[in-house]
């Protein structure tokens, strides 16, 4: 199954989190952090906005502003505000532009 997002949406699959400490130790499941980086799978186009004056005033009037992220992206995301999703058995994240903090 595929799936494409709409508006701001990013699909990613998250990277394995550290499962042993630099030292050895082995953190179990229960204690390892939630992923905050992945891999870019699919974007949706944008989103709409309206546009505002020099004195932040909306104009009435419309504006798209495109997405900036490509699909194959290694980009590191906000760690609470993801939404999982089953697409084709596999465990995916879905995740508003803006809460993609930086591109690696």
């Amino acid at each position: 199954m595929k799936m494409h997002p709409v508006n701001d949406w990013v699909l990613l699959r998250p990277m394995a989190s550290e499962k042993e400490t630099a030292g050895g130790i082995v953190i179990p499941e229960s204690a390892q952090e939630k992923p905050t980086r992945g891999e870019v799978q699919a974007v949706g186009r944008g989103r709409v906005e309206n546009e505002r004056d020099d004195r932040g005033h909306s104009t009435g009037k419309k504006k798209f502003i495109e997405t900036e992220l490509k699909a194959g992206q290694t980009v590191l995301f906000r760690r609470y505000g993801t939404d999982e999703v089953d697409v084709g058995g596999e465990k995916l994240l879905m995740v508003r532009e803006g809460d993609i903090l930086g591109i690696l």
